[in-house]
């Protein structure tokens, strides 16, 4: 990953990216905490998660090209490792094993993800 990965900077409350936008990064947090929200009717927002050091975020665009899903903001300084879906596929173009071992990785960590999500659907509608 480190030959397509770019080191990028946030400080506090900055926007790393709002839902809608264009981009095929994946973000691997280096240091700092990632908060990602959710514009809901009435200008509410939701807070669906928080990321922190070793946690990565941005996957979904990553993998299927569509545009954000929801906001990314910087909650303290927080350095991340930017990497672009093009580059990697560059890359992996050289590296066959190394493209299939990050996409097993991702796949079990968002496997992880979706588990906890039905947890918390299911805690919700029994409450």
């Amino acid at each position: 990953m480190r030959f397509c990965a770019e080191p990028r900077a946030y400080q506090a409350g900055q926007i790393i990216f709002r839902i809608g936008d264009l981009g095929d990064e994946l973000f691997l947090i280096r240091a700092g905490i990632v908060r990602i929200m959710l514009q809901l009717e009435g200008g509410r927002r939701y807070n669906l998660t928080a990321f922190g050091r070793g946690d990565f975020f941005g996957d979904m665009a990553f993998l299927d090209n569509d545009p954000r899903s929801a906001d990314a903001i910087a909650v303290v300084s927080t350095e991340v490792f930017a990497v672009s879906r093009a580059r990697f596929d560059e890359v992996v173009r050289q590296h066959p094993n190394a493209g299939a071992r990050v996409f097993a990785l991702l796949s079990r960590a968002l496997a992880v993800r979706l588990r906890y999500a039905n947890n918390e659907l299911r805690a919700a509608h029994e409450a």
